[in-house]
């Protein structure tokens, strides 16, 4: 499962998620997962839950570290270089 496809997953499980352990698990983490995923919340507008990832974060990480070298965009919010554009994380939203 890549950057890409994390929306997605999130959105179909979103009602049986256990956001704390998913948090938890996030926060044990490396800091550049916290913030990724911090990221992909705030846009999917589960901000109640990106709120608990924010901190502070030093320089910028990909996004997807293996997808395309090309910056569209930084978040300084989470320090993330965007090499996607927030309508390619949401395209799940496309079908409904």
């Amino acid at each position: 499962l890549g950057v890409k496809e994390t929306p997605q997953a999130i959105h179909s499980v979103a009602k049986e998620l256990d956001w704390n352990k998913l948090l938890s698990l996030a926060k044990a983490e490396k800091q550049v997962v916290r913030r990724r995923l911090g990221y992909i919340l705030e846009i999917m507008e589960f901000k109640k839950y990106s709120k608990q990832l924010e901190g502070t974060f030093k320089g910028f990480s990909w996004l997807d570290p293996v997808g395309p070298k090309r910056a569209l965009g930084y978040s300084r919010k989470w320090g993330i270089k965007l090499n996607y554009g927030e309508n390619e994380l949401l395209q799940y939203k496309q079908g409904y």
